[in-house]
């Protein structure tokens, strides 16, 4: 595995848009991964689902998280209650690190559900430039 993409999030409204962005960034994002020859993942963490609200029960999403190239792991409210956390906020970088330690690619994009890539991506280009140097 080349590249694992992760990004958490849950249908909880934010932003009012977040469904809309979210659906948006992999419409446009799983065919331009298709197309980099990379072997790639995406890695979407819904994170402490409100009122039962998933994402991929959402029909604006289901389709993009029944890919196979995404895994769609769920943090649920008992994690939160063990840790001692407070059941009503979004831990995005806990969400973020759920999803980094599930990953099986050589390399780890951790970024926000939102985000589009380049339309450049080629896995020739993206592997030398994802080093650090």
């Amino acid at each position: 595995m080349d590249l694992s993409i992760v990004f958490g999030g849950r249908d909880d409204n934010y932003g009012e848009t977040f469904i809309q962005r979210l659906e948006k960034a992999l419409d446009y994002n799983i065919p331009l991964l298709d197309k980099s020859g990379l072997d790639y993942e995406i890695i979407a963490v819904d994170f402490n689902p409100i009122d039962q609200k998933y994402l991929y029960e959402n029909e604006l999403l289901s389709s993009f998280l029944k890919n196979e190239r995404v895994k769609n792991i769920i943090i649920d409210n008992t994690v939160i209650l063990e840790e001692g956390l407070c059941s009503t906020t979004y831990y995005e970088y806990f969400a973020k690190n759920a999803g980094i330690r599930i990953s099986t690619g050589d390399f780890i994009f951790v970024t926000n559900s939102d985000t589009v890539s380049y339309t450049h991506l080629r896995a020739h280009e993206t592997r030398e430039d994802l080093v650090c140097r």
